[in-house]
Formats: structure tokens, sequence, C-alpha cells
């Protein structure tokens, strides 16, 4: 085992800062280009040309620090390096692209800059790290590829520097993490044929439309010393992103933690785009963002409002009645002037079953995190 810095064994390359903004419409063709986003392997774009045949990329500014490993012809602009390897009969490629995403977080630590973050070079570049013999290196690659994806996801628990260990962390993820991740598709696949099949039952509906508001109620309660806040950013389509909620200092609570949900009700956000919609047949011990509304059906069964907030003209009729210019949204009054049809299912079972699989769900996080803090 041999302790180098990066900057022994390779050299920084950078791409062409025109490989940018209205430029890339003149040149585009089949090349993947990679820039600062954390996302899709890096490529925001193709383009017509490449300059490396395949290699390692670590994004320079934006999503600064993400390391990624191209197995094809690519390109790269200013905001991304290459890391060009010195020499390759000492250092196999996949097997520092291994490395270097265990250390990621590493990486990412030593950004500079406030608004906007970035890596800078000398830094990467005197980042420490140990490398093992050619042969170990190899075998190791061999442990990892078949898993490479669920090792992807969870590099930070695999030790890479030994075969033994190597193995060890594999079957770890493999034995242990891997069929909680299973167990959360198969919950997220059924979610999804749930909510199919509400868009489906809203669209065969061929009832008459009437005024939303004689079907709901809008409900404001305002903050109730909840423990947690919870802004819009963190729902997205029947999905809560518990574990970024915010804990509250009460001296210092934002303005817009503002809204206390009932139990066996909804919320949607105001804000015009994705449909940002969470059902709760109990309410949490959380404080909403007043950028949501919360509302009951007046009946108090769910599944027909529910099928409704799903379906394309709920997010039609929101989109044609939305206010503002800067940040376009729906507001009280135009909420009232959306219709709705009728109801003819006078039912919840679908609202039930969704919010027991939407708890399963946060049990099963839950669970994962802990078992990963084990780990750490």
């Amino acid at each position: 085992m041999a302790i180098y810095k990066l900057g022994d064994i390779v050299k920084i390359k950078r791409g062409d800062p025109k490989l940018a903004g209205k430029h890339l419409k003149k040149i585009q063709g089949k090349y993947p280009l990679i820039a600062g986003t954390g996302q899709n392997n890096g490529i925001i774009s193709y383009i017509n040309h490449w300059k490396f045949k395949k290699g390692i990329t670590i994004s320079r500014v934006g999503t600064a620090g993400k390391v990624f490993y191209h197995n094809y012809k690519f390109n790269i602009n200013s905001v991304a390096y290459f890391l060009d390897i010195i020499s390759k009969q000492n250092i196999n490629e996949k097997y520092l692209f291994f490395l270097l995403k265990t250390k990621e977080q590493l990486i990412i630590s030593k950004l500079s800059g406030s608004a906007q973050r970035h890596l800078k070079s000398s830094v990467l570049l005197n980042i420490s790290i140990n490398i093992p013999p050619l042969n170990t290196q190899n075998s190791i690659i061999d442990i990892i590829e078949p898993h490479e994806e669920l090792f992807l996801r969870h590099n930070h628990l695999v030790r890479i520097d030994t075969i033994e260990n190597a193995e060890k962390d594999i079957k770890t993820l493999i034995d242990i993490i891997e069929p909680i991740e299973q167990l959360k598709n198969t919950i997220n696949k059924i979610k999804l044929i749930l909510k199919k099949h509400l868009i489906l039952i809203y669209k065969l509906n061929q009832s008459s439309k009437e005024p939303i508001k004689n079907q709901i109620i809008i409900k404001n309660k305002k903050y109730k010393n909840e423990k947690f806040y919870c802004p819009t950013s963190l729902v997205s389509e029947l999905s809560l992103n518990k574990e970024n909620l915010i804990l509250l200092d009460q001296t210092k609570k934002p303005s817009r933690a503002d809204l206390t949900i009932e139990d066996n009700s909804f919320i949607f956000s105001k804000i015009i785009g994705e449909n940002k919609l969470m059902i709760f047949s109990k309410a949490p011990n959380i404080v909403f963002s007043t950028g949501f509304f919360n509302i009951k059906s007046k009946n108090e069964t769910n599944d027909h409002l529910l099928s409704f907030l799903l379906s394309n003209d709920f997010i039609y009729q929101k989109n044609q009645l939305q206010t503002g210019t800067l940040m376009q949204s729906l507001n009280k009054e135009n909420l009232n002037k959306i219709f709705i049809k009728k109801d003819i299912l006078y039912s919840n079972n679908l609202f039930s079953q969704l919010s027991n699989l939407i708890n399963l769900e946060k049990n099963i996080n839950s669970i994962l995190k802990k078992i990963l803090k084990i780990f750490i």
C-alpha cells in the first residue's frame, strides 16, 4: 500500500469555456458534454465533437466535488475537471474512480466560496490517497463492478484498501441494505399503481361539475409549537422528505412556518409547477409553510378529492387561475373558482391505503437511516 497525493498520479485538464449557453445549440450532436451538475452522470448536453475517449471527471463549480466515470467518448466545459492519469501501468482508472467516490464527501468539504461553491485544483491535487498494488486494484474492481450501482449509492460505507475489506463491505450492502431498498422500491411501485387507478377513476367519472368550495373546507390553523418545519421544497407528489425537516428554534422561527394541518386532510402547494401534494390520516408534529393550502373533504371521504388533486384537470385549472409575475401561484379566491366533478365514490379506501404505504415508507427510511449510522 502506497500513500500519494492525488497530484502525484494525475494531471488536471479543464474544458472549453465556450461550451456553454447559447453556443451549445449550434453544435448539438451525439457526444456527452460534462459540466458542473450533480445529476445524470454530469451530462448537461450532447455536442458534435469529443475530446476524451473515457475517464474520470469531477465537477468544479455548481454541484462541485461530484465524481463521475465515463466509459464513452465525451467532452467537458470549464466547470468540470478531467483527471489524466500519469502512469496507467500502476493505476487502474476504474479503481481510482471507486476510490475517489469513497472520498467524495471529503472533497466536497474542501470547497471554497459562499455565493458559488467551487473546487480549487490545488486543493483537489493535495488530497491524500492510499493505492494498493495493481493486482489488488483489479481484484477489488471485480468485487465491486457486479454491484456497482449499489456501491455508488453507499460508497461511503465501503472500504477498498484491501480485497478482504471490499468483500466484507460489499457483502454487507448486499445482505442488509439492498433488501431494504428493494422493499422501498416495491412500496413506490404500489403507490404508483394506486395513483394511476385514482387518476383513471376521476377520468371515467361522468358526473357534472360543481365549484370545489361545495366539497372542501380550507383550513388555516396557525403554528402550535410543532417541533419541525416543512418548507415546500420537501414535498413532492405523495412524498415528504422527513429526513431534511428543519428543527425549529422558536426564537428564530421562519415567518412562513405558520400552517398547522388537521387529521384526515390534504396539503398542496400554491405555487404553479410540480404537483406538490401530500395526504395525512393523522397530522404529524410538523408545521408547514404557508406556501401550502390545507384542505379537508366536507363529507370526510377522501378518495374522490384525492383522485381530482392527482388529475390533469386540477393541474390545468390551477395553471389557468394563477396570479403573480415573479412567482405564479394560486390564491384562496381563485382556489374557490376551481370546478370539480361530483363525488360518486363516497369512500376512503384508497386514501387510507396510500396513507398506510406512506407511513410504512417513512418507517423503513427511519430503519435504513439507523442501520447506515451503525456502519459509518
